[in-house]
């Protein structure tokens, strides 16, 4: 029988989805999953000490988890400014588990070991 794995998670997505991964953090830290994203309740960045501190405490979250959730709606592949894209990049090199929701957007999306669920409601039976 399936028997659900706490995990310590890093939710990747675009910056505006913020207050969405908000709602998935509450969703799965009731669960009893652990959520290391800080950015989630951050400001944006107002000068480029903060962009430095800012890229620099999402390495150390990416860092303190064992999964990587990225949030990849289809309606806006191509937009933003990619930061998601570069936290899934190490995520792979770090080896770490992967979930993919929403969409594939790159080759990078189709590697194996990465798990894709089409909804946030297929993640959570996933994990």
């Amino acid at each position: 029988m399936f028997t659900e794995r706490k995990r310590c998670i890093y939710l990747a997505a675009r910056y505006y989805d913020a207050p969405l991964m908000r709602e998935w953090r509450a969703r799965l830290e009731d669960r009893g999953h652990t959520i290391t994203s800080r950015w989630i309740d951050g400001k944006k960045a107002s000068d480029d000490y903060e962009r430095k501190r800012f890229a620099s405490e999402d390495i150390d979250d990416i860092k303190n988890s064992c999964t990587l959730i990225v949030r990849n709606d289809p309606n806006y592949f191509g937009t933003g400014w990619g930061g998601r894209h570069v936290e899934y990049g190490i995520a792979v090199a770090w080896e770490k588990d992967i979930f993919l929701v929403g969409g594939r957007e790159n080759i990078f999306h189709y590697l194996d070991g990465v798990s894709y669920c089409c909804t946030f409601e297929d993640l959570v039976e996933s994990l």
